[in-house]
């Protein structure tokens, strides 16, 4: 991108622009700008970049970009992230670091750094790595580092990203550019396989992903770019604007292209579903030796009226039911093969043959089930049984050091908004969802006011912060304080707020209805014949079995000291049940600290509340089933020293919900779910009809 149409996006008259006079676009292209910039002068010496990553629970590259060196041999680092109008230095981002492969740096300026304004671009951009501490990292010996090889191309593989996401437009452009996919991963382990491309040696396993407004993309770190109709390799001399108008062609040509800008080989394309389903099949016809090895059934297993996932392959006898994973399947599909067993195998044991590397999380949760589990790894020719787990043992993953989140503290600066958090706090339809990083107000579940440090003052939000706005929508009232908030400006913010309140509870914003739940469910916790809380906290960060992060609906405690973890659902979910086991298995293995937050000694107990709302939030229909069909087995399964109850909610969406908990420990029926798998009879026990 040309310099000129950088500064028409980024600066005024020379000086770094603040603001959304563009519709939610002018803080978007001064991240963007920045990260083309810190990354192109950082990344071939010390391997720092400016990365695409989901930052949970906000999406992609329109949240938060983490600068980072995961490429660097030397130290792969974590410096902080790259928010809308502001840089965060957090050593509490850890889950952040993890993800990327590296540890947290310690070099930065710690703290929240609000966009500095009134200096030119320049002196911003050596400010901002000076803040990350980038300078300081600077050293020698990455002579064997991947960033400082010349066939390593990621500052133009990001700054191409940007210019295909934007297509030349003023605004945000359409699409995403998403976090980092492994080339194993669909869809692009389809398109590389099928254009015939060949990783050279020590490139890291790093692609990233593009929606833009000619088609889906991905593009590598030798700066490939590959797409369902093949991929293109830039030559040394390309730049940014060269490689995008040749993803454009590759994007828009009427036949598929295998090759370079300079000679390229016409070859026919599979479909990503078609390189799935192929895959998937050669897997299916070896599947049967791997059970012959690990000594399991070989007869393929069906459930008439239950159509079973083309990922997973299964196999059955009057004693046993197999489940088969193959080794390039993602976790989640993973995870499903011990949700699905668990429902198709009353009375057998379950026997789950995952890919090598993957089964830590299951042979977690397996051993918190009342039901006979062998768990299994292949790496594709060969089978290996794994031990169980004792109950007794928690993964050193799960432990915290401390709890995450809590309230963000605004210090003395806080008095400067003294009035405006009194409003939003009397305010009959906001309700504080305040977290470590902020403190923020919904309404019906939708954010609408956020406040947090910065370097020299405040930073405010008001009004919503739409990821991805649409024609019509209001950007919000972003603000800078340095100083009291005067009563003008505390009248504007009001009124973007009020603006909001009026969206949520009319018509014109109804979107998130799990959210509209969640808030439904807090601010009507003491009037539905729920446990009084001695205190509530939504969205908790807890570590799950294999090191993922997830966020806990509700934590809280009621008067008798039990610790109740509440997930909340509407619609039958499959991993609802298991999910919760996470949870618990995270509360379990943190039981001090968890005890400590809520100003007890220790804990009574811990208990599993599943929440499972009617679709419809305003008319509430007895006799809709709320449960997964798979939810009834896997709640049996669930061990006797684990205790969980199930709450149907009703009328979510009006003025007074109503809540039926539908006892400890019992397994719902009819009317809550429709009906449960029953195996065919020829592989039934007797044991096993229901």
């Amino acid at each position: 991108m040309t310099g000129a149409l950088w500064d028409d996006r980024t600066t005024w008259n020379g000086y770094v622009a603040y603001g959304d006079d563009t519709p939610g676009s002018r803080l978007n292209w001064i991240r963007w700008r920045l990260a083309c910039e810190l990354t192109a002068r950082w990344y071939a010496s010390v391997g720092v970049a400016v990365l695409p990553s989901v930052f949970v629970p906000m999406d992609g590259d329109l949240y938060s970009l983490a600068v980072a060196s995961p490429d660097c041999r030397v130290s792969a680092r974590y410096f902080g992230r790259l928010s809308r109008g502001a840089v965060r230095i957090r050593s509490d981002d850890v889950f952040l670091a993890a993800e990327l492969g590296c540890v947290w740096s310690g070099i930065g300026t710690p703290g929240d750094h609000l966009q500095s304004v009134d200096i030119p671009w320049p002196r911003y951009v050596e400010e901002v790595a000076a803040l990350l501490g980038l300078g300081e990292a600077a050293g020698d010996g990455h002579g064997h580092c991947w960033h400082a090889q010349a066939e390593a191309r990621y500052p133009l593989v990001y700054e191409t990203a940007v210019l295909l996401r934007t297509e030349g437009r003023q605004d945000c452009g359409v699409g995403q550019i998403g976090p980092f996919i492994s080339a194993r991963d669909e869809p692009i382990a389809g398109w590389l396989a099928a254009a015939g491309y060949r990783p050279s040696a020590d490139e890291p396993d790093r692609w990233i992903r593009v929606q833009s407004a000619l088609g889906e993309l991905a593009l590598g770190p030798r700066g490939t770019v590959v797409t369902a109709r093949g991929y293109y390799q830039p030559r040394p001399d390309e730049t940014a604007a060269d490689l995008a108008a040749a993803t454009r062609n590759l994007l828009t040509s009427s036949a598929p292209t295998r090759g370079s800008s300079t000679t390229p080989v016409m070859t026919p394309v599979m479909t990503p579903a078609q390189l799935a389903a192929a895959r998937r099949t050669k897997f299916r016809d070896g599947a049967k030796q791997l059970a012959e090895a690990a000594g399991l059934p070989t007869e393929p297993y069906t459930c008439p009226g239950f159509p079973l996932s083309s990922a997973l392959v299964f196999f059955a006898d009057a004693t046993t039911l197999a489940v088969l994973v193959g080794g390039e399947e993602d976790a989640l599909t993973v995870d499903s093969a011990l949700a699905y067993g668990i429902a198709h195998a009353p009375g057998r044991e379950l026997a789950v043959v995952l890919p090598a590397g993957a089964e830590a999380a299951t042979v977690c949760r397996a051993a918190h089930l009342d039901r006979p589990v062998a768990v299994w790894t292949h790496d594709g020719t060969a089978v290996t049984r794994v031990p169980p787990a004792e109950r007794a043992d928690v993964p050193a993953e799960m432990r915290e050091t401390k709890l995450r989140g809590g309230e963000h503290d605004l210090g003395t600066r806080g008095g400067w908004i003294e009035h405006l958090i009194s409003w939003a706090d009397r305010h009959p339809d906001l309700v504080p969802a305040h977290r470590g990083s902020y403190r923020a107000w919904h309404c019906a579940g939708r954010q609408l006011l956020n406040v947090r440090r910065s370097r020299t003052g405040l930073a405010l939000v008001a009004g919503v912060n739409y990821s991805k706005p649409e024609a019509g929508e209001v950007p919000p009232l972003g603000l800078a304080l340095d100083g009291p908030l005067d009563a003008a400006t505390a009248a504007r913010i009001r009124a973007a707020v009020e603006t909001g309140v009026a969206d949520r509870l009319g018509d014109q914003d109804s979107g998130h209805a799990e959210h509209r739940l969640q808030a439904a469910l807090a601010s009507n916790w003491n009037r539905i014949s729920w446990p009084v809380a001695r205190r509530l906290e939504r969205e908790m960060p807890a570590r799950r079995p294999g090191g993922r992060t997830g966020y806990v609906d509700f934590v809280s405690v009621d008067d008798t000291g039990l610790l109740h973890i509440v997930e909340t659902k509407i619609g039958g979910d499959e991993f609802l049940v298991l999910q919760g086991l996470d949870y618990w298995l995270w509360a379990k293995a943190n039981a001090d600290l968890l005890a400590a937050h809520f100003g007890l000694e220790r804990l009574t107990g811990i208990r599993i509340d599943l929440v499972a709302a009617e679709p419809d939030g305003t008319t509430p229909d007895a006799n809709t089933p709320i449960l997964s069909p798979y939810a009834p087995a896997q709640l049996e399964a669930l061990g006797s020293h684990i205790d969980w109850e199930v709450h149907r909610l009703a009328g979510w969406g009006a003025a007074a919900p109503s809540l039926q908990s539908l006892g400890l420990r019992h397994v719902p029926g009819q009317p809550h779910i429709r009906r449960r798998p029953v195996p065919p009879a020829r592989i039934q026990r007797p044991t096993a009809c229901r």
